[in-house]
């Protein structure tokens, strides 16, 4: 198979990263590819490693927002633009394996949308991370584990059919966070056609390293709940299942972002009591729901965190 495919970059303050992703890359044994890299602002020297890597490569395509837009309006700038059959959606500090695009390109036929892969962690190079928290994708209740906040599989494992995700209009922009969980669990409902790749062999590696994080602590989970609270609203009224049931696995993980946010210092108890009442404003007031409310009240109210708390609260909403 010769079939082009886009690959989508964005890029926002990744210099220290983005030469080792970009060799991991452009060194695909699957040649015939369209590199596009969407520099959003960077204030960082980003935009010369994406100039000094174009002059290197042809298939490299690149798009300089003249203002910071975010991470998915810089996607879909990508994903309008994209021309190959088949596109992949990366992240400028993550590492493919060289054989990753002829690894789920060869997955395909002609009932599928998306292929999704197996994918492996990583802090500052390949291995040093245990190969027992890779990420192994299963169709199993995909849907139900998303809503819960379980989620089976990240933005960087699947390789979709560029017609299919042009039709879905790629990306919500008003999500701030919870971006790809928002597209797959809008895919999922509508009915995509997704195949599990058979090599279970981690050909994607996430690099889970703090200092890839940048935004400041309060605003970076004001954008979680923000997000969160959106997510719920706009999936609990999903046809043949008890969405508003499943959707509390979403409410309690948020919750417990929080809790340890707040007993790790990272934002004051009054900004936890506020962004958990800002997360439950658009929640119904049903029994799953009240657990949430049950767990973070208990929860908040003592200073350590007690042990399967998490758990039971998940076991009581929805039976997990």
């Amino acid at each position: 198979m010769n079939e082009l495919v886009s690959i989508i970059i964005p890029v926002f303050n990744k210099a220290a990263f983005l030469d080792e992703t970009l060799t991991s890359v452009c060194g695909q044994t699957y040649a015939s590819l369209e590199i596009i890299l969407i520099d959003d602002a960077s204030t960082d020297h980003s935009l010369q490693i994406i100039e000094k890597w174009k002059a290197q490569d042809s298939r490299i395509k690149t798009v300089l927002n003249t203002e910071n837009l975010g991470g998915n309006k810089s996607r879909n700038l990508g994903i309008n633009l994209a021309s190959g059959k088949y596109t992949l959606l990366f992240d400028a500090d993550d590492l493919l394996s060289t054989s990753c695009i002829d690894n789920r390109i060869n997955q395909f036929d002609e009932n599928t949308d998306v292929v999704i892969s197996s994918m492996g962690v990583f802090n500052v190079s390949l291995g040093d991370v245990s190969s027992t928290f890779n990420w192994v994708p299963t169709e199993n209740n995909a849907l139900i584990r998303f809503l819960r906040h379980d989620l089976p599989w990240t933005i960087m494992q699947p390789l979709w059919k560029t017609e299919t995700l042009q039709a879905h209009k790629g990306f919500d922009e008003n999500f701030r966070r919870l971006q790809d969980v928002e597209l797959h669990t809008r895919m999922l409902s509508s009915g995509v056609r997704i195949k599990i790749n058979s090599d279970q062999n981690p050909d994607c590696f996430y690099r889970i390293i703090e200092g890839r994080h940048s935004m400041e602590k309060s605003e970076f989970y004001t954008r979680w709940v923000q997000s969160a609270s959106a997510y719920f609203y706009k999936f609990k009224n999903l046809p043949a299942i008890d969405a508003t049931k499943e959707l509390s696995g979403t409410l309690i993980e948020t919750a417990s972002q929080l809790l340890m946010a707040k007993i790790s210092g990272e934002i004051s108890p009054l900004k936890t009591k506020e962004l958990f009442k800002l997360l439950i404003e658009n929640t119904s007031s049903s029994y799953s729901t009240r657990i949430v409310k049950v767990y973070f009240s208990f929860q908040n109210s003592i200073p350590f965190r007690v042990k399967g708390l998490k758990k039971a609260a998940h076991l009581l909403a929805h039976g997990r």
